[in-house]
């Protein structure tokens, strides 16, 4: 085999490694002109061989591929460019991986590895070969097209430093297996800092996952409270439409009704006219409403808590005014957590009371939520914590919190005498058009 074939050969494997690697891996979408792109490849090599020592240089015909490859994705993005490059470092420590049973199987050395490159022509061929049958394997048996693997910037570069680094340090092993001593001792120090930087990312990359997967859980448990947040806006808009059928149906008979207090009151029979008149006023009274909180999602969460809990009576005072500059989802979060939690507690008391109270001080809106409650509040390293023992509680507390700091608010809670208060206070929480 010549050196220009062996390049071309290389580079062949190359490419289609890369390829392969990143539609396993990463399910990247070519763009259907690829083996044009591959064809051209071969020509640039063939033609650079004349001037470049491709057998030295081996790097540049795979960074021939790498940004061919780029250049083939559908959405030529820094993303997919960033996930080619990872793709190329992944196959090349699979490369070298696969490389150190053969030499020791062999018992090559280096100085004839450097003269047989058929055989390395070979070793680069077995990863071709097993990335080519698991590409056809997935082509032949998946029953869906996969969307592209979306990994952040950050990731991808932490990836490819922890590639490099296990790379280098294989390629040691490589050189043991070699039999070149003096390769290690004259880069003794690369080899330790590379060993090192690989431990320390390895506990860094670590460490951010056991982040992501705690900030992963805070975020489920708010998509789970929006989601029923959500369910408790279409119950309440559900109560209305019963509301409005009810309000046409009595009206409907109101013409009749009309005419049996007339007759009732000339036969001068005050007993049951007092009685026809306090079933009247009993049926106004279901056509609306109990509850207006002045915000129509802080009344339909009010309204839930008090169907869902029954026995709890909940005394409501003031109103939210109009032109909340608190978006609504922080209004869901904070009075849906509070609320719930205060009924809850009133619950499991002989006093079953919630009592609100809402008052508008000029741009700022003070709010006092008061509850019984059997116990106080617990505080962990400074801060309110749930009393609950069953995994998945405290994200309540922890999301009200959060709502008062991202409003420059200030939240407050005391037990005295088996009462439980809350008060929170928002500033500028009034747009100018709120005031009357």
């Amino acid at each position: 085999m010549n050196q220009i074939d062996f390049i071309v050969l290389e580079y062949t494997f190359s490419f289609w490694k890369i390829f392969f690697a990143s539609s396993i891996f990463f399910h990247m979408p070519y763009k259907r002109r690829i083996f044009l792109r591959f064809l051209t490849g071969i020509l640039a090599v063939a033609v650079l061989s004349v001037w470049v020592d491709f057998l030295r240089y081996s790097i540049l015909y795979h960074a021939v591929s790498v940004l061919l490859l780029s250049f083939s994705t559908k959405e030529r993005t820094k993303k997919n460019t960033g996930m080619v490059v990872l793709s190329f470092c992944g196959v090349s420590t699979l490369d070298v991986i696969l490389s150190i049973p053969m030499i020791s199987i062999y018992g090559i050395g280096f100085e004839a590895l450097k003269e047989d490159i058929l055989f390395v022509a070979r070793a680069d061929s077995i990863t071709f070969f097993l990335l080519a049958v698991v590409y056809g394997y997935t082509l032949l048996f998946q029953k869906e097209k996969k969307p592209a693997l979306e990994l952040p910037g950050i990731y991808i570069l932490i990836f490819i430093v922890v590639c490099c680094s296990i790379s280098y340090c294989l390629t040691c092993i490589q050189f043991i297996v070699l039999k070149r001593a003096d390769f290690l001792q004259a880069n003794f120090m690369v080899t330790s800092i590379s060993v090192l930087g690989m431990s320390i990312l390895f506990v860094f990359v670590c460490v951010l996952l056991a982040f992501k997967k705690h900030e992963n859980g805070f975020l489920k448990k708010e998509a789970d409270l929006n989601q029923n947040l959500l369910k408790i806006q279409e119950d309440y808009y559900q109560m209305l439409l019963q509301k409005e059928e009810e309000t046409r149906a009595f009206r409907h008979d109101l013409r009749e009704h009309l005419y049996c207090l007339r007759v009732l009151f000339h036969d001068g029979d005050r007993e049951k006219l007092g009685s026809y008149l306090l079933e009247l006023e009993a049926m106004a009274d279901g056509l609306s409403p109990a509850l207006s909180t002045g915000n129509t999602i802080v009344t339909a969460v009010a309204a839930n808590l008090s169907a869902r809990y029954p026995d709890v009576c909940l005394q409501w005072n003031g109103k939210l005014p109009g032109g909340l500059a608190v978006s609504q989802a922080d209004l869901c979060t904070l009075f849906y957590n509070l609320l719930h939690n205060a009924f809850e507690a009133a619950q499991s008391c002989g006093k079953k009371e919630v009592w609100v109270d809402i008052k508008a001080l000029g741009a700022n809106i003070w709010i006092s939520i008061r509850n019984p409650s059997v116990q106080g509040p617990l505080y962990q390293d400074g801060k309110m914590v749930s009393g609950k023992q069953e995994t998945g509680h405290g994200y309540g507390i922890y999301n009200v919190c959060r709502c008062v700091e991202r409003n420059h608010g200030d939240y407050k809670a005391a037990y005295e005498d088996g009462i439980f208060q809350t008060e929170i206070i928002l500033p500028d929480a009034v747009n100018s058009s709120g005031f009357d």
